[in-house]
C-alpha cells in the first residue's frame, strides 16, 4: 500500500526537518526518514490486520 501524504502533513514534515536541520542536518534526515518509514510500515500493518479478519 502506498502512503499518500496530505498537504498539511507534508508541510509538517518540512517544518520538522527545517527546525532540526538548523542544529543538526544529519539528525534531520534521520528523523524524517524514520517518520516516513514508520508511516509506510503502519500502512502495511493495517493491510495485514485487515486480511487477518
Amino acid at each position: 500500500m502506498e502512503v499518500h501524504w496530505s498537504f498539511e502533513a507534508f508541510r509538517d514534515l518540512e517544518r520538522i526537518f527545517e527546525r532540526i536541520h538548523k542544529e543538526n542536518p544529519e539528525a534531520a534526515r534521520d528523523v524524517i526518514s524514520t517518520l516516513y518509514e514508520g508511516a509506510r510500515h503502519y500502512a502495511t500493518f493495517r493491510i495485514a490486520v485487515a486480511w487477518a479478519e
